[in-house]
């Protein structure tokens, strides 16, 4: 039953598919942002999974019950906008509603009633993209002749939703955004709705629309009117909102995050001090603005300038300014504007401060200037948005201090980068000889983050030709940051005494210095080794410092990894794997897992890709088991040699795990980039999708031998990724100083050639299949549907464990694999030209 691609009804039917497919990548995209405000970031990636077991489910339906859609496919066109509407509305009640707090599986009492809110979440959010689904694959199964191009308008269709949802971000709250995809949906339902009762102006035509858009309204009316100021209890911000007499300072929405400005008798300069300042008479920090990104206390800002500075000369990283007197600095962010302060305060005669993105670095100026009109002249600074990397690539000018912000890694996801050691390297070789670059490391909930750091550091300062990396090194500490300060120059006697000094007079402990005698020394902030086999701190009657110990045996011995590396991967931190905070080591799950109350929430994040990999690995088989018996009972015999059910398996899933392997590694590639997640995100899922639609598109005059078709794109997948595994990096590192509008074509060009020959491997694949068995088409993208669902958590596991040069390759070897196992390479599809196929 196969409708004519040229006529009216199909062109309506491709109108109402193009906006099918722009509601639902929009809802999808909605939902990244959602889950940032109401859970955490590195939740979003969770709804990958949800969205694709809704169009998997669809696929399987659609193949086992074909003549039934088939023969009610106007109807079905038309119920399933009406039905989205209603559950887009249920879904949005269900989000809001649902009490999931993630911080509540490290609870061994609290976690199995977590699981049902999980449950409660696929509840309420499966029929939309499981509606979705069956709108798309219906489509698939009735232009089966023209997959090609129908499979290029769904893209097209995902694109352009995925550009105008994140354009809308800039405007609308992220609690606000499904009134846009709301509004979407009667025009689907008119258009359906005409092509069901033959014109709109019959009676049951016309009651049928207002009914559409009298749901529509009501539902839009229901988001608008939900209020924005609302955000889980484990969110700092929600404590905060119940504060008499607390002040909304300022609003903004980006896709980056929503920025929220707060004034309230809690905020300060929470900076790390001694505890002892008020008995050294130095005074505590300031009152202060508070910046939250998407609920999460991010920065303090500036209230008032100049601050009252006093608690400055008892701050862990006023060091350096004691022994680099007058120096040239560059800020790699401003803690809200207090660290230009500071550095002024400081002696610094020259500063430049980088704020990475561009919101922040807006509100801080703003902030600055409000303070002070003319703060540049008066801290001698220049504020800038930028990054290390777009700062000292291409800069000719050396500092006598480059020092990380306290708040810095928690402030942007992107900010990650910067503890690389290519940004050690960086920093390094741009500064003036004998200068400092000086790195905090939070180690409030687990030391080992101070390790890995130091290895890093180690790693970089080994590349940069250093013969004694150690001598190069200082460690100091609160209980709950670590300072490490890295020369270009090994550090003089001169420079240890006054270390010893300053720490000895604020009761701040020195974990390593050029040579330490590790027993000698007088431990004030107690930091006990974490024992994973006991399950808790080790205690021991005098106060420890597991850093030092840890620092002191591998200096001794270079070949001796950390004692924690059983549970923690503690190896350096690249560009090919930046995920600072990913360390555990997924092979001591068990250890792991019987440990969770004491696990940062970060690596709680990174563990549940094991929660979301298992149930992806089991829709997975569902998908393929279900239908396995029908449909190979319908499928005809494919002809000596070959195996067209088993091929058709292996070939939609090598393709659904190949694709999002690329599309993750390049958002993440692009990333460090282009300085900013969201506008990676925008500018590399774009981009794929048209151009993997234009390569659809094109497929289409290789119809008669798709085969031979795909053997011409190959070559060009191949490339393009050995390009994107071996040669990019290097690449960005040297145009990173790149203004952002010539970086943007930079981007494209890179993602443009493989995209558009990825492109072709899925239609291709189903104009083969659809020659023997029409019924596999839906089936085949429901494959492709599951095996995408693995391939997200896969991705992370594997990147962060072997690097996104690993995923690449493994993303070529699946290319080259689907060539292996095509469906029907000897069998050209003539017989769905003549129409002989069911």
């Amino acid at each position: 039953m196969q409708e004519d691609y040229g006529s009216i009804s199909a062109r309506r039917a491709m109108a109402s598919l193009f906006l099918v497919s722009l509601y639902s990548i929009s809802f999808e995209t909605f939902l990244t942002r959602y889950f940032a405000v109401a859970l955490f970031s590195q939740y979003s990636y969770w709804i990958i999974s949800i969205a694709m077991l809704g169009y998997s489910v669809s696929g399987v339906l659609l193949s086992l019950a074909e003549r039934f859609f088939l023969q009610r496919r106007a109807l079905v066109g038309m119920l399933a906008p009406l039905l989205l509407i209603g559950f887009t509305a249920l879904a949005y009640f269900v989000l809001r509603a649902n009490p999931f707090n993630p911080e509540q599986f490290q609870n061994e009492t609290l976690w199995k009633r977590q699981l049902l809110y999980i449950l409660l979440y696929y509840a309420g959010l499966f029929p939309v993209f499981f509606l979705s689904g069956t709108f798309v694959g219906l489509n698939f199964l009735v232009f089966y002749r023209q997959i090609a191009r129908v499979y290029a308008v769904d893209l097209l269709g995902a694109a352009a939703g995925s550009l105008v949802i994140l354009a809308l971000m800039f405007w609308l709250h992220p609690y606000h955004l499904p009134a846009f995809m709301l509004a979407l949906l009667p025009a689907v339902f008119l258009l359906a709705a005409h092509e069901y009762f033959g014109s709109l102006a019959r009676p049951r035509a016309a009651a049928s629309a207002a009914i559409g858009l009298a749901a529509a309204g009501l539902s839009m009316f229901y988001v608008l009117g939900s209020p924005v100021l609302s955000v889980p209890e484990f969110k700092p911000l929600h404590a905060i909102l119940s504060i008499a007499g607390r002040v909304e300072e300022q609003s903004v929405c980006s896709p980056a995050g929503w920025y929220l400005v707060m004034d309230d008798y809690t905020e300060r300069d929470d900076i790390p001090i001694t505890a002892n300042f008020r008995l050294l008479g130095i005074g505590g920090p300031p009152r202060a603005y508070g910046l939250y990104i998407d609920g999460e206390r991010v920065s303090p800002m500036m209230k008032k300038s100049p601050p009252a500075l006093g608690y400055l000369k008892g701050s862990l990283a006023y060091f350096p300014y004691t022994i680099r007197r007058r120096p040239r600095v560059l800020l790699i962010g401003t803690d809200g504007g207090y660290k230009i302060a500071e550095t002024a305060a400081s002696g610094a005669r020259r500063i430049l401060a980088l704020e990475q993105q561009g919101v922040p670095c807006r509100l801080i100026d703003a902030a600055l200037r409000k303070a002070d009109p003319n703060y540049a002249k008066t801290y001698s600074v220049e504020l800038r948005q930028g990054s290390v990397f777009s700062a000292l690539r291409r800069s000719a000018e050396r500092f006598d201090i480059i020092e990380i912000s306290a708040h810095h890694l928690d402030q942007d996801p992107n900010a990650r980068y910067t503890f690389t050691r290519e940004a050690v390297e960086l920093s390094l070789r741009s500064l003036s000889p004998g200068g400092i670059l000086s790195i905090p490391v939070d180690i409030s909930e687990l030391n080992v983050f101070a390790l890995r750091m130091f290895n890093t550091v180690m790693a970089a300062l080994k590349a940069s030709g250093a013969r004694q990396p150690a001598a190069h090194l200082l460690l100091y500490r609160t209980a709950w940051t670590c300072q490490i300060l890295v020369s270009n120059r090994a550090f003089s006697k001169k420079d240890i005494r006054a270390l010893k000094r300053f720490c000895w007079s604020r009761s701040f402990d020195t974990s390593y210095y050029p040579g330490i005698a590790p027993r000698s020394i007088k431990v004030w902030n107690d930091l006990p080794p974490v024992s994973f086999d006991n399950r808790e701190l080790t205690r021991t009657a005098s106060a420890r410092d597991a850093i030092m110990e840890e620092v002191a045996a591998v200096l001794a011995d270079p070949s001796r990894p950390f004692r924690d590396s059983r549970f923690f991967d503690l190896r350096p931190s690249t560009l090919d794997r930046p995920d600072f905070y990913a360390v555990s080591r997924l092979i001591r799950l068990p250890a792991l897992l019987a440990n969770m109350s004491v696990l940062p929430v970060q690596e709680v994040g990174y563990l549940f890709n094991v929660f979301v990999l298992a149930q992806a690995l089991l829709l997975a088989a569902l998908v393929l088991a279900l239908p396995l018996l029908v449909l190979r009972r319908r499928v005809r015999p494919a002809g000596r040699g070959e195996r067209l059910f088993a091929n058709t398996v292996l070939y939609f899933s090598l393709l659904g795990l190949a694709y999002l392997f690329v599309e993750l590694a390049l958002i993440d590639k692009f990333s460090f980039f282009l300085e900013s997640s969201t506008t990676s995100f925008a500018v590399i899922l774009s981009s794929m999708l048209v151009f993997s639609g234009l390569g659809s598109w094109s497929s289409y005059r290789l119809r008669q031998a798709p085969y031979r078709g795909l053997l011409r794109s190959a070559p060009v997948v191949g490339l393009g990724l050995a390009f994107i595994a071996f040669g990019l990096d290097p690449v960005l590192a040297a145009a990173a100083g790149l203004a952002l509008p010539l970086k943007l074509p930079l981007a494209v060009a890179v993602t443009a050639p493989a995209a558009f020959a990825m492109g072709r491997f899925f239609p291709l694949g189903n104009t083969a299949i659809g020659a023997r068995a029409a019924n596999l088409v839906p089936w085949a993208w429901a494959v492709n549907g599951a095996f995408s669902v693995v391939s997200t958590p896969l991705a992370n596991i594997l990147s962060t464990s072997f690097g996104w040069k690993t995923v690449l390759i493994g993303a070529l070897a699946m290319y080259l694999a689907a060539l292996l196992v095509f469906p029907l390479k000897k069998s050209a599809p003539a017989a769905v030209e003549r129409g002989e196929a069911p």
